[in-house]
């Protein structure tokens, strides 16, 4: 059996033998797709379609179903479920074993070793995500009573899961504004990758490691719009009307504004900094949104092969994320620390050795995070980290081959950077 999520479309597969009329695909249905809603929904599909009378073994390369149906299923049902994903599928297929009058069995395999029922089973789970409808019948979702549970054991709980599953039947409630900005996330990831990404993914993206706290914290607050800008403050009295508009250019002052539109000294030169350095390692900078910067952990860039390049995929959240956090703390210094005095405008040079110390800072925290006698298995693979900053350092031809390791001398380099005439308010074009 196996599953294919594609444009955030889960299919399955189920595949018994060659020519065998029973080989079915399907396209899971609902709202939630995932990789593992197609990889349950495969079993789920066996388990109704098989005869209860003969012993079942159903041979998967998916570990979350598998552990989840073979070692974790009681955990779950004692803690009423509470915090699990895919429990409907996950309890309906359960069900559905339980009732099978026969011996069940699970056997893991390896994935892509070219074992013939798993590369079947992707076929068909291809076909199955790319379809408008299978024409089969979904399982029936109801659970017998015998097989139901709706409660939780007592002894099994704490308090953090009990407010968890007090959270969960209150349900969520987004605001607004965050709907607005996690639909703008969507839509921009899914021009640059070319498949959609849930709000689930999206939320896990912004935790991402690669992204420091301080930029984790700036995108989830102006994902919220918790900052106050522009028309936020028009109702505070005639006191705050100056902060309704941007001092540099006039217009009202919104976070797409300030990171992507604004003329004030500094966004220009840090984005064309980011720009560079992206294109130095042979890649093409991508059009600018307000939602590619908040969703810059979910970019997947490809090779001519459409294989995955994690190192470029890791240097692009580091340099948007850090950039885009440069221009809000280099705004909020200019408006609240200095009072929107012109004078005191950063100029070019002040404005690169900003960049260039903040990206510097992150290359030097990488080098330190690769010594496995300091950070034991939390230490970060030198393989992943010579990948992402390759091709961007100064005087990299003297380096040796592994740099990391390097205490002194491994730095950004600065000899790409086109550099812009002396003084202040010098506008890059």
């Amino acid at each position: 059996m196996k599953k294919m999520i594609t444009d955030a479309c889960a299919g399955s597969g189920v595949w018994y033998g060659n020519n065998d009329p029973r080989n079915v695909a399907l396209r899971v249905k609902g709202v939630k797709q995932t990789n593992n809603t197609g990889e349950v929904r495969a079993v789920l599909q066996r388990a109704t379609a098989v005869s209860p009378y003969v012993a079942m073994l159903t041979r998967s390369d998916s570990t979350y179903t598998i552990d989840g149906l073979c070692f974790h299923l009681r955990a779950w049902e004692d803690r009423g479920w509470i915090g699990v994903p895919n429990r409907t599928l996950f309890q309906v297929t359960a069900a559905k074993l339980r009732r099978h009058g026969n011996v069940v069995t699970f056997q893991w395999v390896k994935g892509h070793s070219g074992e013939v029922g798993n590369e079947e089973a992707d076929k068909l789970a291809a076909i199955g995500a790319s379809m408008e409808d299978n024409g089969l019948p979904d399982p029936e979702l109801e659970i017998e009573d015998q097989f139901k549970i709706n409660s939780a054991k007592l002894a099994t709980m704490t308090q953090a899961m009990v407010y968890r599953g007090i959270k969960e039947q209150q349900g969520k409630c987004e605001r607004d504004a965050t709907e607005q900005n996690l639909d703008r996330i969507r839509a921009s990831v899914t021009e640059v990758n070319g498949t959609a990404p849930s709000d689930a993914a999206i939320w896990r993206g912004m935790r991402n490691k690669d992204i420091s706290r301080s930029a984790r914290s700036f995108i989830w607050k102006a994902t919220h719009k918790v900052y106050r800008l522009g028309n936020a403050w028009a109702g505070f009295g005639p006191e705050y009307a100056s902060r309704v508009l941007c001092p540099k250019c006039g217009d009202t002052e919104t976070m797409d504004h300030i990171l992507l539109e604004c003329g004030i000294p500094g966004r220009q030169n840090v984005w064309m900094l980011a720009e560079d350095m992206w294109r130095k390692k042979g890649y093409t900078w991508p059009s600018m949104s307000l939602g590619l910067i908040l969703g810059c952990a979910l970019y997947d860039p490809r090779d001519d092969e459409n294989g995955r390049l994690p190192g470029a995929a890791r240097l692009f959240r580091i340099i948007m994320s850090e950039s885009a956090h440069l221009i809000w703390k280099l705004r909020c210094e200019q408006r609240i620390a200095n009072g929107d005095d012109p004078d005191k405008w950063p100029s070019d040079d002040e404005i690169i050795g900003c960049w260039l110390y903040t990206i510097n800072e992150r290359l030097t925290l990488d080098r330190l995070a690769t010594n496995p006698r300091r950070y034991g298995k939390k230490a970060i693979k030198k393989k992943i980290v010579l990948q992402t900053w390759s091709g961007t350092l100064d005087n990299e031809d003297a380096l040796p081959r592994d740099w990391t390791m390097k205490p002194t001398g491994v730095l950004v380099g600065s000899d790409w950077i086109k550099r812009r005439p002396r003084g202040r308010h010098r506008v890059p074009h």
